[in-house]
């Protein structure tokens, strides 16, 4: 191991029902590569008790704990953790938000992603990772535990390795600085109060200082999104963002919003998640089984931890869809044969043949459930469609 050393940072502002995942798996990143200290920052929570409990809590997963004497807000909380990495002679600080859950490999995942001397920062993939997230159908709590998270992760390093995709802006949820932009850049700015939109800042200037910011494909973390917020009322019922910090950005950075739609203009972001979701839920199809299921609506288990592999019960040529713990994927049929073309993507043959509408493609799975020795479950109490 090199003398290089990251530290990772999480604030935190009062209870939820994720911080404990969030420590556990904070507590649990190694490295092989670079030194890893864990650093959490309380940032004046008023519940004493709760301040006492977090401490006692730290205490007992072996990280590093600071109460703050009062309540600064989530800039002024990151600057604490930068100022703390620059002084005490870190590479870089990794940013984690409190209801965020990492993988052990989480630090190598982003550092890798930032071998250019030109990388600012480094962003993990997500499920909830504003407009860069991977599409999650619904909120599968099971996601959010450590082992699932880890799963992906090992996917997507797998698949993509150490490639970084550029990026208009970073991501705060989990997101790696450099101490050398940070000289270059200076610590985010504290007009933005109690929090929302200060790493957006931030990485606006560092793109002006000529540096850019990447998302490491390789990399993955669960991510419950605006959890103290919603829990402390920052946030209304229908509200993802701060209105008047929004407006700082757009007052500073007329430009920005204009970069962000050619970004996604340029479709590269779109299909490196297309990618991405493909290789999640093909793994997941070996590690855990699959499903066939021929069905013009997806019905996919959220029980079962096996990947729901969906046909279209009449079009043979329809795109088939993978369905993991709500991570979805498509693929294209290759020879009009779905059935052989989801057992080929996978390289194993499906566990269970489900069959919930009529249509000669429907018929074929049943036949092939039955020459795999499968009794198909067929259930049509009433179609999904009319044909």
């Amino acid at each position: 191991r090199s003398g290089r050393r990251v530290l990772v940072a999480v604030p935190v502002y009062g209870t939820h029902r994720h911080l404990d995942q969030c420590l556990s798996s904070a507590a649990a990143i190694t490295s092989d590569i670079v030194g890893v200290d864990t650093l959490v920052i309380d940032d004046g929570s008023p519940d004493l008790d709760f301040a006492a409990e977090l401490a006692a809590m730290c205490a007992a997963y072996g990280v590093a704990h600071y109460r703050s004497p009062r309540n600064q807000g989530i800039p002024r909380t990151f600057n604490l953790a930068i100022r703390r990495a620059q002084t005490a002679g870190y590479e870089s600080v990794v940013l984690l938000n409190s209801d965020v859950v990492a993988p052990p490999t989480i630090v190598d995942d982003l550092c890798a992603a930032a071998a250019d001397p030109d990388v600012a920062s480094v962003t993990a993939w997500s499920n909830q990772a504003s407009a860069f997230s991977l599409d999650h159908a619904h909120r599968d709590e099971r996601l959010a535990a450590v082992e699932r998270v880890t799963e992906v992760a090992s996917s997507l390093r797998t698949r993509f390795g150490s490639f970084g995709l550029d990026l208009p802006t970073g991501a705060g949820h989990c997101m790696l600085l450099t101490m050398e932009a940070v000289g270059r850049v200076g610590l985010m700015d504290p007009v933005f109060g109690r929090g929302y939109c200060e790493e957006l800042d931030w990485c606006q200037r560092a793109r002006i200082a000529g540096l850019h910011h990447v998302l490491a494909l390789g990399s993955f973390v669960w991510h419950r999104g605006s959890a103290t917020s919603d829990a402390v009322g920052l946030l209304g019922p229908t509200e993802r963002t701060v209105p008047h910090n929004e407006a700082i950005i757009e007052a500073r950075y007329p430009a920005f919003r204009r970069d962000v739609h050619q970004f996604f203009a340029r479709d590269t972001f779109e299909r490196a998640k297309n990618d991405a979701l493909a290789a999640i839920t093909i793994d997941a199809a070996r590690r855990h089984g699959w499903v066939l299921q021929a069905s013009a609506t997806a019905r996919a288990s959220r029980r079962d931890e096996r990947v729901t592999v969906r046909i279209d019960p009449v079009n043979s040529s329809a795109p088939i869809a993978f369905e993991w713990i709500g991570l979805t994927a498509s693929a294209g049929v290759l020879g009009d044969d779905p059935i052989k073309t989801a057992a080929d993507l996978v390289g194993q043959p499906a566990a269970e043949v489900q069959v919930f509408d009529t249509g000669h493609v429907a018929e074929l799975a049943r036949l092939h459930g039955a020459a795999l020795g499968i009794d198909a479950i067929v259930r049509r109490p009433y179609p999904s469609r009319v044909i």
